[in-house]
């Protein structure tokens, strides 16, 4: 689930900032981040292990944070590194569905194409 959880993350952080808009559902007036074919793959997430990131009860926190404290628990309990992070994100009630299709990767990107992808974001291999 370690990878999921870090990909949800950076899916989130790429297209409006951490925002928890990945999250939203589509609306009669704004299609959900899910529908961007980049977003295919967290479909496993999604569907079968968010609940376990995010439970479905009202959270004291937004769900921004819980994705951030999450995503850096994961990586430093496997063997990764712990960095802080800071709390006070607002959880977005829109999404861009555009923006996700611009600036995430697609599924089938090569090495290459996903390491272009991430640094036009400031990250390298």
């Amino acid at each position: 689930m370690a990878p999921a959880v870090l990909r949800l993350f950076f899916h989130d952080c790429f297209v409006n900032g951490c925002d928890a808009s990945v999250l939203l559902d589509s609306t009669s007036h704004m299609e959900s981040d899910k529908a961007a074919e980049p977003n295919d793959s967290l479909a496993r997430l999604r569907h079968h292990q968010r609940d376990q990131v995010l439970p479905r009860a009202r959270l004291p926190w937004p769900c921004a944070d819980v994705i951030a404290l999450a995503s850096r628990d994961t990586v430093s309990l496997l063997g990764g590194p712990a960095w802080n992070v800071p709390l006070g994100r607002k959880d977005s009630r829109a999404a861009n569905v555009s923006a996700a299709d611009a600036y995430l990767s697609s599924p089938h990107a090569n090495l290459t194409e996903l390491l272009n992808k991430f640094a036009t974001h400031g990250l390298d291999a």
